[in-house]
């Protein structure tokens, strides 16, 4: 979900949310059901783990990123997580991905946040996949 480099602070937060510190952590602690939040030693290991599997992020000048159907993708999906590289999966992987990641989207297929970036009427997921299926691994 995450590039390597953004799994550490993400790894920082919710490890302090576990120890039951932050404005979320007597939320956390509490659905912890105690269960000890881990050691110095085990958020190493989970670390080095998430930055060897991290999201591989696709190159800011790839070319499938400057036609408009690369715009929605890099609107859509870095909402949520780093911009994956369309070559992580093959043309018939993609749209399972994009139709679970839709899944995770509350408000369904419609880019949210800024007003000047939302799509209008709403995003055109299909279109994403044809845009992934395009540069996706042979």
């Amino acid at each position: 979900m995450h590039s390597a480099a953004q799994w550490q602070s993400v790894l920082e937060r919710m490890v302090w949310r576990m120890r039951g510190q932050g404005n979320m952590g007597p939320l956390m602690k509490e659905m912890m059901a105690g269960v000890e939040a881990p050691s110095e030693a085990e958020v190493a290991a989970l670390g080095n783990y998430l930055r060897k599997h991290a999201q591989r992020e696709i190159d800011p000048k790839h070319p499938a990123l400057q036609s408009g159907a690369g715009q929605m993708y890099s609107l859509a999906c870095s909402q949520c997580h780093a911009l994956p590289d369309p070559q992580q999966h093959s043309a018939g992987e993609w749209p399972g991905v994009v139709k679970r990641m839709q899944g995770h989207m509350a408000w369904a297929t419609t880019i949210v946040g800024v007003r000047e970036l939302r799509t209008n009427p709403e995003l055109n997921t299909a279109e994403i996949v044809r845009l992934l299926q395009r540069h996706a691994r042979r």
